[in-house]
């Protein structure tokens, strides 16, 4: 017999303010979603030497509870999902609005050796910024949540 429990997995951020992050389901079939038009991805920087893999995303307009980022078999997934009810959407009456990254899931090749159990990821000022430390040897393939700082 099964043990199911009717407890909904609480996810936040830290440090600082506790702030509930966006639920896996919901995200996800924001995702699946067929946009109409151009699907917006955020641009990318990538670095790397001998020690490290950075890679620098921007992303204007988020907050650090909108993002969801994993890595699993080497590759990292970054997800928005940022939702604005009908009193924001009513402020925000734009004349031009050119970078609306409302939901998106950019996905990135890691090389085989790049650690994602210690990886550290900061948002700041619109520019998402993760790094990712290298080891001598391949890495594990598991999916690993990344904590935004």
């Amino acid at each position: 017999m099964e043990n199911h429990s009717t407890k909904i997995d609480v996810h936040y951020c830290y440090p600082g303010e506790y702030r509930l992050l966006p639920e896996l389901e919901m995200l996800t079939s924001e995702l699946q979603k067929r946009r109409e038009g151009i699907v917006l991805q955020p641009l990318i920087n990538v670095k790397e030497n001998n020690e490290a893999l950075v890679i620098d995303a921007a992303v204007p307009g988020a907050r650090r509870e909108h993002f969801l980022i994993e890595t699993e078999n080497h590759v990292l997934s970054i997800a928005l999902l940022m939702q604005c009810s009908a009193d924001e959407e009513k402020e925000n009456c734009f004349q031009l609005h050119e970078f609306n990254y409302a939901c998106f899931n950019r996905q990135i090749s890691l090389p085989k050796n790049v650690n994602s159990v210690l990886a550290v990821a900061s948002y700041k000022e619109g520019m998402l910024h993760i790094y990712f430390p290298k080891e001598k040897e391949a890495t594990s393939k598991e999916k690993q949540r990344i904590v935004l700082y």
